[in-house]
């Protein structure tokens, strides 16, 4: 039963919490809980600093435990603390699953979550969100790819942990300087237009003798630093690992990275490379590393990727970095594809008592407010907090969000509209920069408004072109066992061919996915498709 402070006590704990600077955190607006709970929890402690004051000064005895214990009278008991270990730590949940001894709260991954589904020890957390989650982690939970995975039946079983995941897929990054060079203004929306652009940088010699068209470090299914899921996407072709494609005309499913339009693709960036316009051993060479050294002036980025060119704006004073959508085949804006799969989620044990299930969602209220709050920088400190490595609830389109916040303060000059205390701070980041400090260089190609790769992100998501797997269930026992390896099968074969093997290596390589478990896995998917489409 929900139990309200006395006014006078709540009195106190204003003044108090108002002397430790995070005024935004009225206790009225929460559960004090007049009996003490205790949750039993698991913790991996990522937090670099403690002891560097009296408010931080270990796993357990933080700042994080004085303000939830103040606030709602919830202490904390660990089955164990890891300290920066994941590994370790998720080692620690597969042996307490095994002996029974776990803890009733924590954060784990998808493997130890389908587990303790599996072992049904996992909570019908349903009701306790409707009845005691805030508006706040309600607004973000609500249509989030953790949500459609956890809810099993109708019901919500565990709890979210909502995190950014629509924004991982390649834009493309451009130096803005090397483009002055040779007399373009505007990066260009062809896939032949972006490799002329890189053949200007070449013929220009603008990295010297070995001056690349594309910086390219892996072929990779995933949106990184210097990877092609990018270019195949300009394509059209929906190339991530483990996204599943609706056929349009069959109404099926097929795995993205076997499209038959990758040959195509592929026989472009054959050309490339055989040109020296890749270089030669681009699989062993760090794609950060070439473009720091100044050996190429466009690369495919996730959307934080510039700050892997911090050490290049040590170097080059003339480095500008500018972002665009990808270019495509036909100059039209791209389609953006993501396997926003949850990788982190709450386990609630089904046996914790009501009391406690309570407190664990109001503490994940107060935590959430905490991190929004602009006095004080609990982001900072979120490697500490009682459920780590669960974390800030965000939007799965976050970072797309805060460029809306930054342009709105850039703009405008309005600095008391911000929503979020991180676009705060990234946008302070972005003015610094430009008013001098080039520590900070690193993160314009990000921030800058416009054409920072934050401003990709949000027109994307604006003009609804960002879109998820179709297959949005847990994984079956099929691709458990088959996709990891199938994917190595696939990318293996891309390589090949973009070094110069004939395009049938590909060809075959899609035969070998089909017969050795890709077919299975199509069976799988296409099935849960039938009965959940729209």
């Amino acid at each position: 039963m929900k139990k309200i402070l006395a006014l006078a006590t709540a009195l106190v704990l204003v003044l108090s919490l108002a002397g430790t600077a995070f005024a935004e955190i009225d206790p009225a607006n929460y559960t004090y809980f007049e009996d003490p709970i205790t949750l039993t929890a698991s913790k991996n402690d990522t937090f670099a600093f403690h002891g560097y004051d009296d408010e931080w000064v270990d796993s357990t005895n933080n700042k994080w435990y004085d303000v939830i214990k103040e606030v709602l009278n919830v202490d904390f008991s660990y089955k164990w603390v890891t300290e920066s270990d994941d590994e370790s730590y998720h080692t620690k949940w597969n042996l307490a699953l095994a002996s029974g001894d776990i803890p009733n709260f924590g954060a784990v991954n998808r493997v130890t979550y389908e587990a303790l589904v599996e072992a049904n020890l996992v909570a019908d957390m349903t009701d306790y969100y409707e009845q005691y989650a805030s508006e706040t982690v309600k607004s973000l939970v609500e249509g989030s790819p953790e949500q459609a995975y956890m809810t099993r039946d109708g019901r919500l079983i565990g709890y979210p942990d909502v995190r950014p995941s629509m924004d991982s897929y390649d834009v493309i990054v451009v130096r803005k300087d090397w483009m002055e060079k040779v007399g373009v203004t505007e990066i260009p929306t062809t896939i032949e237009g972006i490799i002329d652009l890189g053949k200007k940088f070449v013929d220009a010699k603008l990295g010297g003798e070995n001056t690349y068209a594309l910086c390219v470090g892996e072929a990779r299914a995933a949106s990184t630093w210097g990877g092609l899921q990018g270019f195949f996407q300009g394509h059209g072709i929906p190339y991530a690992n483990g996204y599943w494609m609706e056929d349009e005309e069959t109404g099926e499913l097929y795995y993205g990275p076997t499209d038959e339009r990758m040959k195509d693709a592929l026989l472009t960036l054959q050309d490339l490379y055989a040109q020296g316009l890749i270089k030669e051993d681009y699989l062993v060479t760090d794609a950060k590393e070439s473009f720091v050294a100044g050996e190429c002036g466009i690369i495919y980025s996730v959307c934080f990727g510039p700050v892997n060119a911090v050490d290049l704006y040590a170097v080059d004073e003339e480095v500008d970095l500018i972002a665009a959508d990808v270019p495509t085949l036909t100059g039209n804006k791209p389609d953006y594809y993501v396997n926003a799969v949850p990788g982190r989620f709450f386990f609630v044990h089904k046996d914790a008592p009501d009391i406690e299930k309570q407190a664990f969602v109001e503490t994940l209220n107060l935590m959430q407010d905490l991190f929004s709050d602009f006095d004080y920088d609990w982001g900072y400190h979120r490697g500490t907090n009682p459920f780590a490595p669960g974390d800030q609830m965000e939007s799965a389109f976050q970072y797309a969000l805060y460029y809306a916040e930054i342009e709105h303060a850039y703009t405008t000059g309005d600095l008391d509209s911000f929503l979020t205390a991180n676009a705060k701070t990234y946008y302070t980041r972005l003015v610094d920069y430009e008013n001098g400090d080039r520590s900070l260089g690193k993160y314009h190609g990000i921030y800058r408004v416009p054409e920072g790769t934050y401003n990709i992100i949000y027109d994307a998501m604006e003009d609804d072109r960002v879109h998820n797997s179709y297959y949005t269930a847990p994984p079956t026992e099929n691709i458990q066992e088959y996709q990891a390896m199938l994917d190595t099968v696939l990318m293996d074969a891309v390589n090949q061919v973009i070094m110069g093997a004939d395009i049938s290596v590909w060809e075959k390589a899609v035969e070998e996915w089909h017969v050795t478990g890709g077919q299975d896995m199509l069976d799988d998917v296409n099935e849960w498709y039938a009965e959940h489409k729209d």
